[in-house]
């Protein structure tokens, strides 16, 4: 489900058991993407210790946002911020309804 489906839905849900199970699902989203954003930091850091050390850490940075990987990176930390609302979200549509 991507994250405008879960938006749309969180609008119209009324039933306990489905915003838990909405929360639970983005719980556990949040905590994949947090683990596949360190494999990312982890794959930045080896690139930047593998330049020459001649080139400057400007050049190395603008070089690793212009990677695939480093791509992967700037895309998993919009989810990462766009997640966290959503689940603060769901909630307090909980706590007030329920």
């Amino acid at each position: 489900m991507k994250l405008n489906e879960v938006t749309q839905k969180l609008k119209v849900i009324k039933d306990k058991d489905e915003l838990e199970e909405l929360h639970t699902m983005l719980s556990i989203y949040l905590s994949e993407l947090q683990t596949y954003k360190a494999t990312l930091e982890k794959e930045e850091s080896l690139f930047m210790g593998g330049k020459s050390q001649d080139e400057t850490v400007a050049n190395r940075k603008v070089s690793w946002k212009a990677s695939s990987s480093g791509q992967k990176l700037i895309g998993v930390k919009g989810e990462v911020e766009a997640v966290k609302p959503l689940i603060s979200s769901v909630k307090s549509k909980l706590y007030t309804t329920y």
